[in-house]
């Protein structure tokens, strides 16, 4: 493309941290003064957030210009559990400062700082920085290294040009997740009113029994210890069930060897029709075996298999 460049990123910015012997403690936080932002700051979006932000001493802000924030300031955290997370400023809501755990990244005269900081968002750089980090026994991204990555470099208004078909992008894209959030909403609403409208006579009108005479079985999963195993039969916490989808995930459950599955009581076993809810935690979540899989689950999780005469969508749904 024409008048594209491929350009380190120490030449295309200002790059600075906090340096380790000016290191803060807790202790220090004040009351009020400079703000001191965390790797919490960049939890909220694209931009960075000063909510959670601490206050340092104006001494203590002082002591270190070179990484007194302004206005389109990229930050970047280079250690942590956020490692690779990214923010831009804004809008500087008044004197502030940053933690060892981030970076400074200050867009060079013809560089929109928006640009840089889509670029450094974008899933090729991302990719550059999990290569960095992947084996490390610390993760941590050394300041040497990032000053070393490439990012691609149009001409200033092609830049801009980009920024502003993004900017349209992720406004339509949040417009559109927010309708759908409230359309979700509502149709929960809905749900959760005629379900409840759907049982609240039968308490009055109906024979009411116990859980147990609707169920040949009531139990919970293995009180033992389960042993893992690289590949079998997949085994689910209360992690692995999602509270608004009532859906087993079990993209990341680990796994229990055959033999220990295959020891297991018939009753702890499920099978199409039961249904499974949680006993601690989000207490009674229910989810309706749906197919014939193999898995087995954590005493922290109930089983009630439905007698041959009861509906099991309907045992689900009184559940519910």
């Amino acid at each position: 493309m024409s008048g594209w460049e491929i350009k380190k990123l120490d030449d295309v910015s200002y790059l600075a941290g906090r340096i380790g012997w000016k290191g803060l403690t807790a202790k220090e936080y004040t009351p009020d003064g400079p703000l001191f932002l965390s790797v919490h700051g960049l939890n909220y979006g694209d931009y960075v957030d000063f909510g959670d932000a601490f206050h340092i001493s104006q001494e203590r802000y002082d002591e270190s210009p070179e990484i007194m924030l302004r206005d389109d300031d990229i930050l970047l955290c280079k250690d942590g559990a956020g490692i690779g997370k990214l923010g831009i400023i804004d809008r500087l809501p008044g004197l502030a400062s940053i933690n060892s755990s981030l970076l400074l990244i200050r867009a060079n005269e013809g560089v929109a700082p928006k640009y840089l900081y889509h670029a450094l968002c974008s899933p090729i750089f991302q990719r550059v920085v999990q290569e960095r980090i992947d084996g490390a026994t610390t993760p941590h991204l050394y300041q040497r290294e990032i000053k070393q990555l490439e990012i691609p470099l149009p001409p200033l208004p092609e830049q801009n040009r980009i920024v502003a078909i993004l900017d349209e992008a992720f406004q339509g894209i949040g417009r559109a997740t927010a309708n759908a959030q409230k359309n979700l909403a509502n149709a929960r609403e809905l749900f959760e009113s005629y379900l409840q409208s759907s049982f609240a006579n039968a308490w009055r009108t109906c024979e009411l029994v116990t859980l147990a005479d609707l169920a040949t079985d009531i139990t919970d999963g293995d009180h033992m210890p389960p042993p893992k195993a690289p590949s079998g039969v997949p085994f689910i916490t209360i992690s692995n069930i999602d509270k608004e989808t009532r859906n087993i995930d079990f993209s990341d459950t680990f796994k229990v060897p055959r033999y220990y599955f295959d020891g297991l009581k018939p009753n702890k076993k499920p099978k199409l029709g039961d249904v499974l809810y949680t006993v601690t935690g989000s207490f009674g979540i229910p989810v309706l075996i749906g197919e014939n899989r193999d898995f087995c689950f954590q005493r922290h999780i109930g089983l009630v298999r439905p007698k041959p005469d009861v509906d099991s969508e309907w045992l689900y749904y009184l559940l519910m």
